[in-house]
């Protein structure tokens, strides 16, 4: 994949879990990496800082730039090939808000069971145009658990599910 590819990842309100995806993707993507990532919530406080526990999280796999939430609208929504949402409930409302994002919207869970299936040399949009076709159904078992105000234990949880969905999916992608 050699075109610009944004990936964008959504929860509640951009404070934990998206939050933290966009800055260990960012840890995680090589410099050169077509690949763009940001993050944003559907209920999102604006300009906060990622909440401590998780903080401490990102931190323990490196430095990382600072972050700073956002709540999700039409004009961030349009500028992603490919949004991966914590939970069911925010994939649903980002559908319901905007249908017209439907095919390239889904869960973590959701897009990593669907593209475990898929040919190796997809990569990209073509990825997620396939992925769209042979789409899992979205399971609240998938979901990541929101570890906001819930400690530092619930923070590693959270944060290594996402490790986890991160090293199935990113490399498809690049």
């Amino acid at each position: 994949m050699t075109e610009p590819f944004h990936l964008l990842f959504v929860c509640t309100a951009n404070i934990c879990r998206s939050l933290y995806a966009e800055g260990r993707a960012r840890q995680l993507l090589p410099s050169d990496s077509p690949i763009t990532v940001s993050s944003a919530g559907t209920h999102g406080f604006t300009g906060h800082p990622l909440d401590a526990d998780m903080a401490a999280c990102l931190l323990a796999h490196g430095p990382q730039a600072p972050l700073r939430s956002r709540r999700l609208d039409s004009g961030i929504l349009s500028e992603a090939d490919l949004v991966l949402t914590a939970e069911s409930a925010h994939r649903d409302f980002i559908v319901e808000e905007w249908p017209a994002a439907y095919r390239r919207v889904f869960t973590f869970s959701q897009f990593a069971a669907t593209i475990s299936a898929l040919p190796a040399s997809l990569n990209g949009t073509g990825l997620v145009n396939e992925a769209y076709r042979r789409r899992v159904r979205a399971s609240r078992s998938g979901d990541v658990p929101d570890p906001y105000r819930r400690g530092r234990s619930a923070a590693a949880a959270s944060s290594a599910l996402i490790d986890r969905y991160l090293a199935e999916i990113l490399p498809h992608l690049a």
